[in-house]
């Protein structure tokens, strides 16, 4: 008992003759003027600045100091920092080895500027050396410094009230930022190889809080840190005062336009410095980007979100639907209109490159599932959708000055791969789609197939002008990229109403009128360096309308007007003697038929064949796509019902026993004029031949006169003979 009440008594007095000596040795050591020297060159090692400070308060327990009015000038002597004080807490022991290890540093009221040049960034800390705190490895390596050494074995690190300017001297001569009120914090230990966690907090005077965390360690040589974790957060940040500073943040890249508010989240982690995965939450409110032609602007708030691994990003959600989306003068998404894009995942092939892209884009009516692709030299796009409506989508560009598609269409695999040439492959799905004409639209079902360098549609079905059409489709070759190609396209038709088809084709005024049928194959270049005009249209057309009428035209009718004064007679006679040529003239037909060779903006036949229930028209020659213009030849034939109407009823039948005659072959010199109105020329031979034909032999032209004069009146066959000798000109009978 008295052994250990002595041993006791020691241990006291010893410990009161060590705080005697802290109290007499600490501010002696604390106050030395060497130590001065010392924070200073530890202070111009660590920042490339000279220290300067107005006092040093020493503090025993726990034993510090703390410097008031700290500056960091320049070669100049202007402060680029500066602090209203900072304390530091000393571990005792290394002390009385006349060592100064600094375990705490709090740094109050501070104020840092930073300068951004051409050449980068500029300030205390940005040009340091780097022997400052290099530090042996170990856990006292600290404590094993020269006898009158100055070193860090910072665990905790506090920095209060203090502001940091960003000022920027480039040619961008962006804004100042400025943080205020920064709050920081380290914990850990600055000279082990072991994890710090630094917390951030401040203020931008422009608007927007900041936050940040970071885990990291210091090597256990000297080097740079290594990043473990680090997540950043900033709320109601105003971006417009950000926009000067885009380029220096990422070199090569500006806005016109930047405002707005955002709400940020960087999450990111690494593993042996390198970074295994991030994730990214943005919300803007009322933002407003603009750079050069694009432009993007909503007053609703838009939100992204994505995360990313060494293997790709995924997924990304974006929504702009809310927004104002503007490429000019291509594209123009107004405010309101679905623009999604949800779970898409990019898949690296090298470091910083994308190789593929897959997700899901949804616009109004429609969910687009894509697959981009992207490698040297090869750029692939493959859509899946189920059939939407197009038409909605080209209110977005300006540039369609048509009338907008009806229909749907869709995508089954379809696949552009453009190296060169193109090459597509699956299948576009049309679903009563198409472009309308004047009175109709050609609406296209079935499915378009891509075959490498060309595209395949077989058995399409379709409808012009609510009748129905069979089509097949190729685009071949897919040269140029798809600018410069050709495409076939085969129709054909049974009993389709052609007054329809002609009205939806642009007809003003009903002509053709009647069931038609027709095949056609038709070829056109397709080149977008040139608009198509008809001129370019080549192909076949083999048709027939049985029966049909073409309003207005009776090429009898025109045939004998071209008779001129024989016309008259003839009409006169025909009257006196029962015979009514007129009858004929009717416009209704009992069938149309033939094939036409397109070329030059021309159709072109040589087996047109128009018949009628008294007589029968052959033509050959070209009509004018653009305006209807004929320029045709053939003959007329005349049937027996109207020979019978020419010839004298006294005549016998030439052709024998039952009575009827041969037909009769009138030339047609020429038929020119238009569609709507035809006009016919005969050689005078083939009026005398037909003439002939209807008076007979000249020897009953006075049996004729005298009846003429019976049912006219007196002197009226002498009228008509007189005319009838000036046609007849002295010609002989035959």
């Amino acid at each position: 008992m008295k052994l250990a009440l002595r041993i006791f008594t020691a241990l006291v007095l010893l410990a009161l003759m060590l705080l005697l000596a802290l109290v007499l040795i600490a501010p002696a050591l604390l106050e030395r003027p060497e130590l001065r020297e010392q924070i200073a060159h530890a202070a111009r090692d660590a920042s490339g600045f000279e220290l300067r400070f107005d006092a040093l308060e020493v503090a025993l327990l726990p034993p510090g100091f703390a410097i008031e009015q700290a500056r960091l000038e320049s070669e100049a002597g202007a402060p680029v920092f500066s602090a209203r004080k900072i304390r530091m807490q000393v571990a005792l022991w290394p002390l009385f080895r006349r060592e100064v290890v600094v375990k705490t540093l709090h740094i109050e009221g501070a104020a840092l500027d930073v300068l951004h040049t051409d050449d980068g960034f500029h300030g205390p800390f940005f040009a340091a050396s780097a022997s400052a705190g290099a530090t042996d490895g170990g856990d006292g390596g600290a404590h094993e410094g020269d006898a009158a050494g100055f070193q860090v074995a910072l665990r905790d690190l506090r920095v209060s009230d203090s502001t940091l300017r960003l000022l920027d001297r480039s040619r961008t001569a962006a804004a100042p930022l400025r943080f205020e009120g920064i709050e920081a914090r380290l914990e850990g230990r600055l000279d082990l190889h072991a994890p710090l966690a630094i917390e951030v907090r401040a203020t931008l005077a422009s608007g927007g809080e900041v936050r940040m965390h970071f885990q990291m360690a210091l090597p256990a040589a000297s080097g740079p840190p290594s990043l473990d974790a680090h997540r950043a957060e900033l709320r109601a940040l105003q971006l417009e005062p950000l926009a000067g500073w885009l380029p220096a943040l990422a070199p090569g890249f500006a806005l016109d336009e930047l405002s707005g508010a955002a709400d940020l989240r960087f999450d990111i982690e690494f593993e042996d410095g390198t970074p295994e995965y991030a994730a990214l939450q943005v919300e803007t409110r009322a933002l407003s980007v603009r750079r050069g032609d694009v432009r993007l602007r909503s007053d609703a708030p838009l939100r992204l979100e994505l995360e990313m691994t060494p293997e790709g990003i995924a997924p990304i959600a974006l929504d702009l639907s809310p927004a104002q989306l503007r490429i000019a003068p291509h594209f123009d998404k107004p405010a309101g209109a679905k623009f999604a894009i949800s779970a898409v995942e990019l898949q690296r092939t090298a470091p910083r490159q994308v190789g593929r892209a897959d997700g899901r884009l949804t616009l109004p009516g429609a969910e687009l599932d894509f697959a981009l692709g992207t490698q040297p030299q090869l750029l692939w796009l493959r859509l899946d959708a189920e059939p939407f409506e197009l038409a909605p989508l080209l209110d977005w560009l300006p540039a369609w000055q048509g009338p907008p598609p009806v229909g749907r269409i869709g995508f089954d695999a379809f696949k552009v791969v453009r190296p060169q040439p193109l090459e597509i492959e699956g299948a576009l799905l049309l679903d009563a789609f198409g472009l309308p004409f004047a009175a109709g639209a050609l609406l296209v079902s079935g499915r378009i197939e891509g075959r490498g360098d060309a595209v395949l549609g077989e058995a399409l079905k379709a409808r012009f002008a609510d009748e129905p059409l069979e089509l097949t489709l190729r685009i071949a070759p897919l040269a140029q990229g798809g600018l410069k190609s050709r495409a076939t396209v085969g129709i054909a038709a049974e009993g389709i109403e052609s007054a329809a088809l002609l009205a939806a084709l642009g007809a003003r005024e009903e002509v053709l009128s009647g069931p038609l049928s027709f095949d056609a194959e038709l070829h056109a270049p397709l080149d977008l360096d040139r608009p198509f005009t008809r001129d370019v249209l080549r192909g076949r057309v083999r048709f027939a309308v049985a029966p049909g009428r073409l309003r207005g035209v009776s090429l009898l009718r025109s045939s004998f007007n071209e008779l001129g004064r024989l016309s008259e007679f003839a009409l006169l006679a025909g009257a006196a003697t029962g015979r009514d040529l007129r009858r004929f003239y009717e416009d209704k037909f009992t069938r149309l038929s033939g094939s036409v060779e397109l070329a030059d903006g021309k159709a072109s036949s040589r087996d047109m064949k128009l018949d009628y229930r008294a007589y029968r028209v052959r033509l050959s020659g070209d009509v004018e796509l653009e305006d209807g213009g004929l320029d045709l030849a053939g003959e007329l034939i005349l049937l027996d019902e109207i020979q019978q109407q020419l010839a004298d009823r006294r005549a016998a039948p030439a052709s024998g026993g039952n009575g009827s005659r041969p037909p009769r072959v009138i030339p047609l010199a020429k038929i020119g004029g238009t569609l709507r109105e035809p006009k016919v020329t005969i050689t005078r031979r083939v009026a005398l031949g037909v003439a002939r034909d209807y008076l007979g032999q000249r020897g009953r032209l006075g049996d004729l006169q005298r009846k003429l004069d019976e049912e006219l009146g007196e002197g009226a066959g002498r009228q008509i003979f007189d005319a009838l000798e000036e046609l007849l000109g002295g010609e002989e009978e035959p």
